[in-house]
């Protein structure tokens, strides 16, 4: 005996030639969608990685430094281990970082600017206050004798007045002078802020031009731009809970030994 068979009908030919050319129509839109989008995309892809590895039109920075002769101030109370950090010359920097510490009068910024891409001139640098003055610092002062010749600023600013104003040959920055940089010039500038009373924390504020390109900005912090520390100065206090003046170390002193660097109150 033979199994029973099954009748299969085999689809009509006008089906199969319709299904067949649906195929190949997709197929050939696939490829010539591929041909016009692949060129658009890796022009995409392309401008992207441009723009990510682009070389900036300029770079800023500027660190604060001592003065050759002067005092530091400090904001916040000395806790004991930082007054034997202190008279140890152990980490005054450490110490005047986490306690507010300022230089009394002035402060050295060295200011390096290099140009990137291309040509940029630097249009206008501005002071920025990040907050109102407040009291000058007088939880302790310490202070330092002359170490040599401070060099010549080629910038000053005023933070007495409001708002401060960075000058160059004793006008207004960009009022005449301004610097230009080449593609890949270094251009290194001492700047000196100086103030009389309150105490201040701020950045600085570099304005270039470039290509056609007016007024872009740059932030300037003091050191490592990543931490965004502020820059700090401070006026005089009429007096100081703890006076240190350096020798070996930094030692602890009475107001009179103090008033060859500032005018205390019993000078």
């Amino acid at each position: 005996m033979h199994p029973p068979s099954t009748d299969r009908q085999s689809s009509p030919l006008w089906k199969r030639l319709k299904v067949r050319l649906f195929t190949l129509g997709g197929m050939v839109f696939a490829a010539l969608m591929t041909l016009v989008l692949l060129p658009v995309a890796k022009d995409v892809l392309s401008d992207k990685a441009q723009r990510a590895t682009a070389e900036p039109a300029m770079w800023a920075s500027a660190t604060s430094k001592s003065p050759e002769a002067g005092c530091l101030a400090l904001r916040d109370p000395l806790g004991a281990r930082d007054r034997a950090a202190i008279q140890l010359d152990s980490d005054v920097e450490g110490v005047a970082r986490r306690l507010g510490g300022a230089w009394i009068g002035e402060l050295p910024i060295d200011l390096s600017l290099r140009g990137g891409s291309g040509q940029a001139t630097i249009t206008g640098i501005e002071i920025r206050p990040r907050e109102r003055a407040r009291p000058a610092a007088s939880a302790a002062v310490l202070c330092h004798s002359s170490a040599g010749t401070p060099p010549v600023a080629q910038l000053t600013a005023n933070l007495d007045t409001t708002p401060p104003v960075v000058k160059i040959g004793g006008k207004r920055y960009g009022d005449g002078s301004v610097i230009t940089l080449a593609q890949g010039e270094q251009a290194p500038a001492h700047l000196v802020v100086s103030i009389t009373r309150g105490y201040l924390e701020f950045d600085i504020v570099v304005r270039f031009a470039h290509k056609n390109k007016a007024a872009e900005t740059l932030v300037v912090y003091d050191g490592d731009p990543k931490l965004k520390r502020p820059f700090r100065v401070t006026g005089a206090a009429s007096r100081y809970r703890s006076i240190f003046i350096k020798g070996s170390g930094y030692d602890e002193a009475t107001v009179r030994k103090a008033c060859r660097f500032l005018p205390l109150k019993g000078c």
